[in-house]
């Protein structure tokens, strides 16, 4: 029987313990959700993660300084990784936009609302902490460093190490929704940890796009940061305008990163007419977005608990439309027991105009309005055990153009949270 070679058994080791950290994973976050173990729900499993990880670089005697490369790179390769990273996000946002476009719900899935009921009433500090600092970390380590270089001993092509890698980061977020966008970020920080020889650069670029989600978390939770009114969500035509400035100036930061951390050759006459083309785009759809103007008509946080809420779980919102048109209606709703909830108008012939109901409920759809007083209605049905279970709303609004057009658009948008 022929003997395994070095880079089958490395392949085979990082297989296994990309397989051991997934149920790890997944065990623990579950052991936190009903323990309601609150912000150490977002650290636990990512350390858990790591003790199996140092564990098994300990076991299989795996050099340390391979599996865990923290040394400082080149500073002069920084601002190149940051322009590469930063170019990957704006491509990888791009896939969320056009992904929200034809999947309703998707730019806020459960894990979004979770995240940040997690944060809500923690001090900034240690939110920080468990959010931004100690994900970054251990993520890092884990998937960079020790995964990434066991993959690398197992493959001659290192392109082959940095895509499973990205896909193990991607396949470890739990979620579909984000599989794509998390996949090119994992790329992103798998080349740069590559071309520097380091993961020095992606753990604080890492810390830095958790920290901007733990300021959208802030703004989406416990009614700080953004108002109602600046969470509305714009006309679906704005979709393709916003994935295209995306990609365009996405690829600029991507070209200019790899150019200057010297992957290739691009004249700089070349450079400038893609960074033109992309200041070009951008300008255009800023010049759209300056002829349209946002009347806001209903603007709102609200809470509301079941049982002891107002009328035992139901809440009603009045709004006035000032003309008829073609509304778009987004709802997300996020539940923390597995309540449903119930989302209708009323309009103001009496008439009902249903929208959604379910366990975490999306809609995402265009109505014709009449003008007239509706009110938006949300029923949350008992939570198990008759636990509280609260939610927050933000917003209803109409987007009007006032670029000398007739016709307008309407968007009401309701942003449901239900926090454990």
């Amino acid at each position: 029987m022929p003997r395994m070679t070095k880079r089958a058994r490395e392949l085979i080791l990082a297989v296994v313990v990309f397989i051991l950290i997934t149920a790890i994973n997944i065990g623990v976050s579950l052991l936190c959700a009903r323990t309601g173990a609150g912000i150490l729900a977002v650290i636990a499993p990512e350390l858990a993660m790591l003790a199996v990880v140092l564990a098994a670089a300990r076991l299989m005697r795996s050099p340390v300084r391979e599996c865990f490369p923290l040394r400082p790179p080149s500073a002069r390769k920084f601002l190149p990784s940051v322009s590469f990273a930063l170019g990957v996000q704006l491509i990888a946002s791009a896939l969320s936009v056009i992904l929200s476009a034809v999947i309703p719900g998707f730019s806020n899935s459960a894990d979004d609302a979770l995240f940040a009921n997690y944060v809500s009433g923690v001090n900034p500090v240690i939110a920080v902490l468990a959010v931004a600092v100690v994900p970054a970390i251990c993520e890092e380590m884990i998937f960079r460093g020790y995964l990434q270089s066991r993959l690398r001993a197992g493959f001659a092509a290192p392109a082959a190490a940095l895509l499973i890698s990205a896909a193990f980061f991607s396949a470890a977020h739990l979620d579909l929704y984000k599989a794509l966008p998390a996949f090119a970020v994992g790329f992103a920080y798998a080349f740069i940890a590559y071309k520097t020889g380091s993961i020095a650069f992606t753990v604080i670029l890492h810390m830095a796009n958790n920290a901007l989600s733990l300021i959208y978390a802030y703004g989406a939770g416990g009614g700080r940061g953004a108002s109602a009114a600046e969470a509305i969500s714009a006309s679906p035509k704005t979709y393709v305008l916003a994935a295209a400035v995306y990609i365009v100036v996405g690829a600029f930061f991507v070209l200019l990163g790899l150019k200057f951390l010297g992957v290739i050759k691009l004249a700089g006459w070349k450079l400038g007419v893609i960074g033109g083309a992309a200041a070009v785009c951008a300008a255009t759809v800023m010049t759209i977005a300056a002829f349209s103007a946002i009347d806001v008509v209903f603007a709102e946080n609200a809470v509301c608990s079941y049982p002891t809420g107002p009328a035992d779980g139901k809440y009603e919102a009045g709004f006035t439309l000032e003309s008829d048109g073609e509304c778009v209606i987004t709802l997300q709703a996020y539940a923390g027991h597995g309540i449903e909830a119930h989302f209708y108008l009323t309009a103001p012939d009496g008439g009902t105009v249903e929208l959604t109901q379910g366990v975490d409920p999306s809609f995402n759809d265009t109505r014709e309005l009449a003008a007239g007083t509706y009110v938006l209605h949300c029923d949350v049905a008992p939570a198990p055990g008759n636990q509280s279970s609260e939610f927050k709303y933000v917003v209803i609004s109409k987007i009007v153009s006032v670029a000398g057009s007739t016709s307008a658009d309407g968007v009401i948008t309701g942003i449901c949270a239900f926090l454990p």
